[in-house]
């Protein structure tokens, strides 16, 4: 589909190309008519500047193509950068999910523990971990303690930290 401005340089274009066509006839009838060089010279000079013209706008149609072919090329090469990151996270993170979930059969956690431990790893208050599984915060905290007592651990800090610490260690 063509946008706006290239049906404007396409009718400019169409619109010199007449114009330069008509003049040609006119220059032929001219020296027919043998009429003097100089009268015809500046029908040829407008035919050259239409020419010209069209000339221009071909280039700059083609040098304006060129660099949107170079964009659309480089964002392709961003684009299958993009996916091949997203494609090596999402493994990594299914991984890690893996890992968390056999340390906490581990530990043997409830699969309600394990929820609010996961919901604990990611920052979330304990208001907002009731709100989210529709429980009673009451609830929440003492699961929280259970995890824990099973875990050995003493705080969200130590939990958080138990399962991220390795992974931003210095090799």
């Amino acid at each position: 589909m063509l946008r706006m401005m290239d049906k404007n340089i396409l009718l400019n274009i169409l619109f010199l190309f007449i114009t330069s066509t008509f003049v040609g006839l006119d220059v032929m009838t001219d020296i027919q008519e043998g009429l003097p060089m100089r009268h015809y010279l500046h029908e040829v000079a407008l035919i050259t500047g239409c020419f010209g013209w069209i000339g221009a706008q071909i280039y700059l149609i083609l040098r304006r193509d060129k660099k949107l072919s170079m964009i659309l090329n480089s964002l392709k090469r961003v684009e299958d950068e993009r996916d091949f990151y997203l494609n090596k996270v999402s493994h990594f993170k299914a991984q890690f999910n893996d890992l968390i979930d056999e340390q906490f059969k581990l530990w043997g956690l409830s699969i309600g523990e394990r929820d609010v431990a996961i919901l604990l790893i990611k920052g979330l208050t304990m208001k907002e971990i009731a709100d989210l599984r529709q429980t009673a915060e009451g609830t929440v905290r003492q699961q929280a303690q259970n995890i824990y007592k099973k875990s050995h651990l003493h705080s969200r800090q130590q939990l958080s930290a138990y399962f991220l610490d390795d992974l931003f260690a210095e090799t």
